[in-house]
């Protein structure tokens, strides 16, 4: 029990969720993280996309569907 609340619990979810320093805190800090760390590939994400659809590739759609369903 003591592994799960200290390693699990300290160590993971309360340092992925809250900062060490509050006075730091901002509620967009995480969506800034995300689209700076997926700002490469937003272009090829959004050319695959737009191709996809237009070939209607089977695997594109079952992957677009199990994406948006999951």
């Amino acid at each position: 029990q003591d592994f799960i609340n200290g390693f699990l619990g300290l160590h993971n979810v309360t340092r992925a969720t809250q900062s060490e320093h509050p006075e730091d805190n901002v509620w967009w800090y995480y969506i800034a993280i995300f689209l700076g760390a997926s700002l490469p590939w937003t272009g090829a994400v959004i050319y695959g996309m737009i191709d996809g659809f237009k070939q209607r590739h089977t695997a594109f759609i079952y992957n677009m569907t199990w994406g948006v369903g999951v």
